[in-house]
């Protein structure tokens, strides 16, 4: 009896246990998620924007710190020609990656950190106010020789008249809404300069000359200088030669001619009316390459050769003389 109840005891005892140890086992039927992150988006060099159109501001970004999720960023600009580009500054500061990515979602470049260039401010000081005192009484311009030149083409000033131009100035050509064009090659004396103006791809129209001495005092003579169109090009002549008494109709070959034009024949320095006006007739401009002009030699005319000058009527520019026309005599 008591072997039978201490068995009873046993089983009841077992039973608990067991209960007991269901209860406190860990529940595996569920796992705990860990979120992973999937890293920055930008890199160093990445030129990053709140959309493709935006124009600013855009932002470089120098570098990603995983430690603290910071992205460092500094503002970047465009060249004038468009090209990446410039900072303004040294300075850099920290944005969250989260709010860098959500509100710059646009990647726009990529580009080398140490290329880009850091434009230095200009520190204007105020302790100590420097001026430059005149050492002179300013210039003064009086007139400009040639007073012209054909876009395209350097012109050499010969002869800018004036005076008190002191060693060291320096002459440009303004206008308004056009850059500036400054002279090469300048040479002064009190009352003279000489210098040359490159006008390789300058706009026609008038413009002032401007001349500044070293101590920044200046004189400005306004609309006293013309870029022209270029003038006419002669290349060839068809025929080149012709007899006194023939009469002939001549090609001329070239460029920049324009309708109307004239033609000319010129012995040296005489220009004989009875050769480049009376008996040069009907010249048409076929294109701006292409002339023809009908030519009577009359009796009388000098023999030898003649220099052919083209001129366009509207603008007054004449081709240069390096193309002859012979003449000889009838028999």
């Amino acid at each position: 009896m008591k072997y039978s109840l201490i068995v009873t005891g046993i089983l009841i005892l077992c039973i608990l246990a067991a209960g007991c140890s269901e209860e406190s086992a860990p529940d595996t039927s569920a796992s705990t998620t860990t979120p992973v992150s999937t890293g920055a988006i930008y890199s160093a060099g990445d030129i990053v924007a709140k959309t493709l159109t935006q124009a600013q501001p855009l932002w470089l970004v120098i570098r990603f710190d995983p430690a603290t999720e910071k992205y460092e960023r500094a503002q970047i600009y465009k060249k004038a020609d468009g090209s990446w580009g410039y900072r303004k500054d040294s300075k850099t500061e920290l944005s969250d990656r989260e709010t860098m990515e959500k509100v710059y979602p646009v990647k726009v470049a990529h580009v080398t950190v140490s290329a880009v260039q850091i434009v230095t401010p200009t520190v204007t000081t105020t302790t100590m106010r420097t001026t430059t005192t005149p050492s002179g009484p300013a210039p003064e311009i009086t007139s400009i020789t040639p007073s012209a030149g054909a876009t395209g083409t350097s012109v050499t000033i010969t002869n800018l008249a004036g005076n008190n131009f002191v060693s060291g100035a320096t002459v440009q050509l303004t206008g308004l809404g056009k850059p500036p064009i400054s002279a090469s090659d300048v040479q002064t004396i009190s009352t003279k300069i000489t210098c040359v103006f490159n006008l390789n791809g300058a706009a026609t129209g008038k413009r002032n000359v401007v001349v500044t001495n070293p101590d920044g005092q200046s004189a400005t003579l306004m609309d006293v200088f013309t870029v022209k169109e270029p003038g006419p090009v002669i290349t060839g002549i068809d025929p080149f030669e012709g007899r006194i008494g023939e009469q002939l109709t001549i090609s001329v070959s070239g460029s920049n001619f324009k309708d109307p034009a004239r033609v000319y024949l010129v012995k040296g320095n005489t220009d004989l009316s009875g050769i480049s006006e009376t008996s040069i007739t009907n010249v048409v401009v076929a294109s701006s390459t292409q002339l023809t002009f009908h030519l009577s030699i009359p009796t009388g005319a000098p023999t030898g050769e003649w220099d052919v000058i083209v001129r366009n009527v509207a603008d007054k520019q004449n081709s240069t003389p390096t193309r002859k026309f012979t003449i000889s005599n009838s028999t």
